[in-house]
């Protein structure tokens, strides 16, 4: 089985959303007998401090695992194509704004590279047991320096700009978050700004597709279409 929750935030709960997807799917599992899981989840399991999102995401594996199925946790850091969403103000503000501390590396990943590590297990069921297998791509930039790979393909000025807590809410907010998924997002920020994902980046074995790859493609494919 693959397993692939995405996010809701208009969910009353990222934890109560998580689990009821998890609590189903576990007894699904031992029902019919499935003897290999692989699932997308986040990096950082273990961090001691609320992590919202991230957390929530945590408590989903705890509960796949019960059901005694051999698993393997793909866990992610930031997902490359995140930043699709930003292309707008990029190319009309020269600005790419996310709430991650501007000198501070952010682990990313190209969901192909998630895809293939995804496939190989699932195409070869050798493997027993539960464990996590970080998967993180081969950059360790920090936002401005990913803001100015982006000039550099572009060809013209991108600046980063750390958003506010403040602007963060309003634009959640505006979107119809609920006030829960709003401080799931957030906490899931300030884990990520203190380093949640470090030690699985130190651990993880890099992927092949780096991001100035993978935005020159997406550039491509954008202007394609």
């Amino acid at each position: 089985m693959f397993w692939l929750v995405p996010p809701k935030p208009s969910a009353p709960s990222a934890k109560a959303y998580y689990l009821a997807f998890a609590r189903a799917g576990a007894a699904a599992i031992r029902r019919h007998d499935v003897g290999h899981v692989v699932a997308v989840t986040s990096a950082g399991r273990g961090w001691p401090k609320p992590a919202g999102l991230l957390s929530a995401a945590f408590a989903m594996d705890a509960e796949l695992e019960s059901s005694g199925a051999a698993y393997r946790a793909l866990s992610m850091p930031f997902y490359m194509e995140n930043l699709e969403r930003n292309l707008g103000d990029i190319r009309d503000r020269g600005v790419l704004e996310l709430p991650y501390a501007p000198d501070r590396p952010l682990a990313t990943i190209a969901t192909r590279d998630i895809a293939e590590c995804a496939a190989m297990l699932l195409t070869d069921l050798s493997w027993s047991g539960q464990e996590r297998l970080p998967v993180f791509g081969p950059d360790r930039l920090t936002p401005v320096q990913i803001a100015e790979v982006i000039a550099d393909v572009l060809d013209r000025p991108v600046n980063y700009r750390q958003s506010s807590h403040h602007d963060f809410v309003a634009a959640m907010t505006a979107r119809g978050a609920t006030e829960q998924s709003i401080r799931d997002f957030t906490d899931m920020h300030d884990a990520q700004n203190d380093g949640l994902y470090e030690t699985d980046w130190t651990a993880a074995t890099p992927t092949e597709t780096g991001f100035r790859a993978w935005f020159q493609e997406f550039v491509g494919r954008d202007k394609s279409g």
